[in-house]
């Protein structure tokens, strides 16, 4: 079974997390710093290479007011072909929204005394948008 690589998009950092071989259980990978998506799918294409990606998840922040696409969505569409186009994987959007915020949470409660340094919130939030994806798919296969 190949890997899942998880997304959390953002126009200067982008958090990745990257499943275990059985696509069980998502791990923060690292948080990179873009100037461009066609920068960030060069970098993609090798971790996909390099880990045995098989498909790849990317979180869609919807407006929590509205539920509706936020301004960065087309972004991710964009991204999304542009990745599909590379690499010819499965690239799918999964709607998310807070997931930062779900990360700050979870770094409080360990008393993380990195959280100022926003890397490590981009890389979790990675890591939730990947295992939310990973749950979901797993709640299929059995049922």
């Amino acid at each position: 079974m190949s890997r899942f690589l998880g997304i959390d998009y953002g126009r200067r950092r982008v958090g990745l997390a990257i499943s275990d071989s059985c696509g069980r259980i998502a791990m923060p990978l690292e948080t990179i710093r873009i100037s461009s998506i066609d920068e960030l799918v060069n970098v993609v294409a090798g971790i996909v290479r390099e880990r045995g990606v098989g498909e790849i998840i990317i979180g869609n922040p919807l407006r929590t007011d509205t539920g509706e696409e936020s301004e960065i969505s087309g972004d991710v569409f964009v991204l999304k072909e542009k990745l599909e186009k590379a690499l010819s994987l499965k690239v799918h959007l999964l709607p998310e929204w807070l997931t930062s915020v779900e990360a700050e949470k979870i770094l409080k409660r360990h008393k993380s005394r990195h959280l100022k340094r926003k890397g490590l919130i981009d890389k979790l939030s990675a890591a939730i948008i990947l295992q939310t994806f990973l749950e979901m798919r797993w709640q299929k296969l059995k049922g």
